[in-house]
């Protein structure tokens, strides 16, 4: 017998609540008794996801850069990434091609709302055939736009809602290993949760900041906190989740060994080094510095 299905009009009538929301677009049984009637769940159209930003975000860029990174809004879709860019050289209208490495495994993150391009390493570094051949990707005093096209799709299947471009200037290659004994802090006081400030004095990869730097209190515990990085990835503060504890000056930061710059440098050796200028039995140790 087929009955008939009305909205759920509250508490004062007999309404079913799923654990799961419905999926748009399946039509479903209702059965009670005798009684059963299909029901269709609406389609929706999915919201289009949007380019949230590029980094490095910084106007001049190390002609050796590494790598950029793209956020998106949504979770989007993954295959055939390069088809969805387009690199430009603006102050000679050139369209680059072979600058981003082709992974067969695209280099998502988890959420699937940033995705890694890496430079083709070959032409970053030094000595290599392709560096030989092609030279590097940018040269400096060029000018490059980076155009992310609306064919991607979120993982929903809607397009971008319109394409997004990253403007950015070569500069002088960076061949020098990250040294955090240099880099500024600007120290709060006891007692605050005011947040401690950090000058590194270059452009910094910002996935390396939120992952590989931690603070360590006086008493040898590691704090919880929040990183905010400021323009050009050039500075950053964070803001611990309770007080400073006293003495202010006894607080250490803890720096991975595998902290990098924008070029690939990291605190072991720069990315484009001699074989010699490696030491091994450092390769990713922690190093530690006083607030002082």
């Amino acid at each position: 017998m087929l009955c008939q299905v009305r909205p759920a009009r509250g508490p004062h009538g007999p309404a079913f609540y799923p654990d799961l929301p419905f999926t748009p677009g399946l039509s479903y049984t209702v059965a009670s008794g005798d009684c059963t009637a299909n029901v269709t769940i609406p389609a929706t159209k999915p919201f289009a996801p949007h380019v949230v930003g590029v980094f490095p975000s910084a106007g001049a860029l190390p002609e050796n850069v590494l790598r950029f990174y793209v956020t998106f809004s949504q979770p989007m879709a993954e295959g055939n990434f390069l088809s969805h860019l387009r690199l430009e050289r603006l102050d000679t209208g050139e369209d680059l091609t072979g600058v981003f490495f082709d992974n067969i495994h695209e280099l998502w993150s988890a959420d699937r709302r940033r995705i890694t391009l890496l430079v083709d390493p070959g032409r970053v570094k030094t000595g290599l055939v392709a560096h030989n051949e092609l030279g590097r990707a940018f040269a400096a005093g060029g000018h490059y736009r980076l155009h992310i096209l609306p064919t991607w799709t979120s993982v929903a299947g809607a397009p971008l809602e319109s394409s997004y471009v990253h403007d950015f200037r070569a500069v002088e290659e960076d061949r020098e290993r990250v040294r955090p004994g240099v880099w500024t802090l600007h120290v709060p006081d006891a007692g605050t949760r005011a947040p401690l400030g950090i000058d590194f004095g270059e452009p910094v990869d910002h996935v390396s900041v939120h992952r590989l730097v931690r603070i360590r209190a006086p008493n040898g515990t590691l704090l919880e906190g929040q990183w905010r990085l400021g323009p050009g990835e050039r500075t950053a503060e964070w803001t611990p989740v309770g007080p400073w504890m006293a003495p202010i000056h006894d607080h250490r930061l803890v720096v991975s060994g595998r902290f990098e710059d924008i070029a690939g440098n990291n605190l072991n050796a720069a990315m484009d080094h001699e074989m010699d200028e490696r030491r091994p039995g450092d390769e990713g140790q922690p190093v530690e510095r006083s607030f002082r």
